[in-house]
């Protein structure tokens, strides 16, 4: 009977296709196919309703009806194949080329430096300590000894801001002022640890106010009793800091930055753009910097049976069976064994029983993910990135993060993961994933500038218009992700002159840069600077909230350090943290630039 043998198929299709899916890496393609020729929805099919012979061919579906499959099998080998116009795109990439341009410009342009803020922040934080009272006991003396520290170097600053129009303009000079400012900018950014040590009588922090949008005010918020390093006492809203008119220029303009160099573009590509802008300073030189990351060791139950255990391992078994369906009792508890135990083996076994929680939940796929990358599996890594990728296509975020881990592999696929950037960059993402596309491009040149591909075939392959093939370095930059979508989650980061750089003041007068606010989820948000200031960068994060229904427990934070971006020649550090709830802040780790960029 035609119509139960139908039946039958169909059903048998069905199975078939039930199996298909169960394995590890369901084969799309043959999905599909199955779904396609029995009527079958799938994941990767849709029910159609066509009404002429032409809507079956330009689908490439087979009529069942024996009039209509004589007219199908007739016509096809004349019909067009179908090609997919992505009618948008041109506008996308003149949309990308406008952002790029701004991008660039702002980290070429010459911002303030020393010659303007230096002064600024000896007299800031001489203010500072003008509010502690010396005295005969220790700390009283050692405040003592810190203001009359802080006057010599105000003398300096101002020495110093003198002689700038005169010695700026040569490069022997200059570069002999600039070693000289940055012993003094660093003396003040030594004086500002060891206050943060002493009891204060007030701080200024920023916090946001409540809010229905993405975009709110700031209040003022007082913070009495002691005031450690991690607080936010130094960090004045960026309208309130004193800063004067720079000092008049030198009678010949120094150049801030080196040119690029003809090595700096990417192998096999053509002049880049920037080395057309004759007289116009485009990246940074080296920045001698070191990276520190925050120690983190939570305080839980599990932990200290753990530790107090004579068999850790045992300890770790028995609180399993109470704890082992929380992503984060594995993810602490793999950590543990690694740092503390010095078993990264072991570790590796327990951080393991996350995939075990739920194999389809992209969330703990990436959270695990996202944790063998900072031990540097990027082996391991790449297998939970492609299944994170095929669980959310439609989220940009999974494209990047397998881009980013194939790159790093002992043997990077260079080609494939500049292929995934650029559908970041080029693709029609939702409006909750703004300017993604700006920090995918900016990564994509970094990978060409690393070399390990024949970079003007690829870049031709794909489509790539020429003139967002043009390398930028910047001396510091700090990339921060999390797990959980409809999550806000903000990056600030505070310059050794104490201006905080954030969404709501996303440039700084240094050169700062904060790219768009993520406040729907995943991130990424992005801090760079092509000339940072001698001292310390600290990079912290806000919890502002969230609006999700929680399934995996705290938000996961990935934060990735990185100094000399873009030169092919970087360092990079990474951290991955929980937030608990909302509103807490989090301190990450911070940079101390410690020679001027060329010293």
């Amino acid at each position: 009977d035609a119509a139960l043998g139908e039946t039958v198929h169909r059903l048998h299709a069905q199975a078939r296709i039930a199996e298909l899916e169960r394995a590890a890496k369901p084969d799309a393609d043959a999905i599909a196919a199955l779904g396609t020729q029995y009527g079958v929805v799938t994941r990767h099919t849709s029910l159609l309703v066509l009404d002429r012979i032409e809507d079956y061919l330009r689908y490439r579906i087979e009529p069942k009806e024996d009039d209509l499959r004589a007219q199908y099998r007739a016509r096809l080998p004349d019909w067009p194949k179908p090609v997919a116009v992505d009618e948008g795109k041109a506008q996308r990439i003149a949309t990308l080329s406008a952002l790029w341009r701004g991008f660039r410009d702002w980290h070429s342009t010459r911002h303030p430096w020393l010659e303007t803020l230096l002064l600024p922040a000896v007299e800031a934080e001489a203010g500072e300590w003008r509010r502690f009272a010396p005295g005969q006991d220790a700390a009283g003396k050692r405040v003592a000894a810190a203001q009359r520290r802080i006057d010599e170097l105000q003398a300096q600053a101002r020495a110093l801001q003198a002689r700038w129009p005169s010695e700026g303009a040569d490069a022997t000079s200059r570069a002999r002022w600039e070693r000289e400012a940055t012993a003094v900018m660093l003396a003040v950014d030594d004086l500002r640890g060891e206050r943060s040590g002493l009891p204060a009588v007030a701080a200024v922090a920023m916090d946001r106010e409540e809010r229905d949008g993405a975009d709110a005010p700031l209040r003022r918020v007082e913070v009495t009793g002691s005031v450690a390093r991690d607080d936010l006492a130094q960090d004045a809203a960026p309208s309130e800091m004193a800063v004067p008119a720079p000092p008049p220029p030198p009678a010949t303009a120094p150049a801030p930055m080196a040119e690029v160099s003809a090595q700096a573009a990417p192998r096999g590509v053509g002049s880049n753009e920037a080395a057309k802008r004759e007289g116009e300073a485009d990246a940074a030189p080296p920045v001698r910097a070191r990276i520190s990351l925050r120690g983190w060791n939570p305080d839980t139950p599990y932990l200290a049976a753990i530790r107090a255990a004579a068999d850790p391992y045992r300890a770790y078994l028995e609180q399993r069976a109470e704890h082992g369906d929380s992503p984060a009792f594995f993810l602490d508890c793999a950590d543990h064994f690694r740092d503390a135990l010095k078993d990264p083996v072991l570790a590796l076994r327990i951080l393991s029983n996350i995939a075990e929680l739920g194999s389809e939940n992209t969330a703990l796929t990436r959270v695990l993910g996202y944790r063998l990358a900072q031990w540097q599996r990027f082996d391991l890594a790449v297998g939970q990135f492609e299944d994170a990728l095929v669980q959310r296509p439609e989220e940009p975020q999974s494209h990047r993060d397998l881009a980013l881990a194939l790159a790093r592999q002992a043997q990077p696929d260079v080609a494939r993961a500049v292929e995934l950037l650029w559908t970041v960059a080029s693709g029609d993402w939702h409006g909750r994933f703004p300017e993604i596309e700006l920090i995918a491009l900016h990564e994509l040149n970094d990978l060409l500038a690393r070399g390990g591909v024949d970079a003007a075939a690829l870049v031709a392959a794909l489509g790539i218009p020429g003139e967002l093939i043009d390398p930028l370095r910047v001396g510091l930059r700090v990339s921060m992700t999390w797990d959980a979508d409809n999550t806000d989650i903000d990056l600030w980061v505070i310059d050794p002159t104490g201006e905080s750089t954030y969404y709501g003041q996303n440039r700084s007068r240094a050169g700062g840069h904060v790219s768009r606010d993520f406040t729907q989820g995943y991130g990424p948000e992005v801090y760079t600077i092509a000339r940072p200031l001698p001292g310390t960068y600290r990079v912290r994060a806000h919890y502002f909230g969230d609006r999700r229904q929680s399934l995996t427990g705290p938000v996961t934070v990935q934060v990735e350090f990185q100094t000399g971006f873009g030169s092919g020649q970087d360092a990079r550090e990474s951290i991955t943290r929980r937030l608990e709830s909302g509103r807490e802040w989090i301190d990450l780790g911070e940079f101390r630039v410690e020679a001027a960029p060329g010293a």
